[in-house]
């Protein structure tokens, strides 16, 4: 409830934290650290999948006070105390309590060093073309994904999850900051047609006589292979200048693709298990339209498809700082 208010969320640490007292044992009167407690109930220390019977387990409070720490006051910020359901408040803390408890991967292995890697390719495609298209069309209106590089590499490990846990399809919709880099970095768009299109050219067959739409509406729908059973369809669905308004499409669609796929799926698969929605949000949109909160207000709808739906925030306002860009501590309070 208290843990995000102290997360280091910043990457540069340019976000000063204040002190929550809330956080402190010593508010509630705990103050010797040595002293051991039954964390039965209190605390999850168990995997969701060992189906092993818990046993009492008896924790100092120095180690019930890391433990939580290391989960909720860290570079990521759990959100889910103000969730109505008690079931899922419940499994949030099951789930956030016991992965904590592995080791994490050795910065040093070469599986480690090799995604370091990996990710270090991505951020410096992406890094190249807007430095190309800065320097070579000075007057472009690209939208550029400066400062907000890191939206590629979790799109990627968005991508790699969905497809080892079964998804084959993802509908995209998206806003149009960074939208060519996402083209060319992950979804194969040619940068040759790319600078084509920059240059007055269309992105549809000449002998149709068309000019099609603007550089930052471009889309593209490639078959990636993330190593799942089945490759992974990805549809960038085509978004109008009225930011958010793909929203709706791309839960339509989302829940058409589905029930599609149900019919020829075996009869263990459920709605969401082939299709996931993928929606990307910036320029303060998140908490400041409501065409968003009304796409999560879905979620109470019966047989609706917000269980397979990931909203991810970009944070890029244009043109204010994010000191002044809203009254509240998240996008998502």
């Amino acid at each position: 409830m208290h843990g995000h208010r102290a997360a280091r969320i910043d990457p540069l640490d340019l976000i000063q934290r204040e002190e929550v007292a809330a956080l402190d044992p010593k508010r509630y009167g705990l103050d010797d650290e040595s002293k051991k407690y039954n964390v039965n109930g209190i605390l999850w220390t168990k995997s969701l999948d060992d189906g092993v019977e818990q046993t009492e387990e008896w924790w100092t409070l120095g180690q019930i006070t890391r433990h939580l720490r290391s989960v909720y006051v860290g570079r990521i910020a759990h959100e889910y105390m103000h969730s109505p359901s008690k079931t899922e408040r419940l499994w949030f803390a099951h789930l956030l309590e016991s992965e904590a408890l592995p080791q994490a991967q050795d910065p040093a292995s070469a599986s480690a060093i090799e995604k370091k890697r990996h990710i270090h390719r991505l951020l410096a495609r992406s890094e190249v073309l807007d430095n190309f298209l800065q320097l070579k069309f000075p007057n472009l209106k690209r939208y550029g994904l400066e400062g907000g590089e890191s939206m590629i590499p979790a799109l990627d490990s968005l991508f790699s999850s969905a497809s080892l846990g079964g998804i084959g399809h993802i509908i995209l919709g998206m806003p149009h900051r960074g939208r060519l880099n996402l083209l060319t970095d992950l979804l194969q768009f040619s940068p040759t047609a790319l600078f084509n299109k920059i240059k007055g050219g269309s992105e549809l067959p000449e002998d149709l006589g068309a000019e099609g739409d603007v550089l930052s509406h471009l889309v593209s729908s490639p078959t990636l292979n993330y190593g799942g059973t089945d490759p992974l369809k990805v549809s960038l669905l085509p978004n109008p200048s009225h930011l958010e308004a793909v929203n709706p499409v791309a839960l339509g669609k989302t829940r058409a693709k589905q029930y599609s796929l149900l019919k020829t799926s075996p009869d263990d698969c459920e709605l969401g298990d082939k299709v996931m929605c993928v929606q990307l949000h910036g320029d303060a949109s998140f908490s400041g339209q409501g065409v968003i909160m009304e796409g999560l207000g879905l979620s109470v709808v019966s047989s609706s498809i917000d269980s397979s739906v990931a909203n991810l925030d970009i944070q890029a306002t244009y043109p204010t700082t994010p000191a002044v860009e809203q009254s509240i501590s998240w996008s998502s309070a």
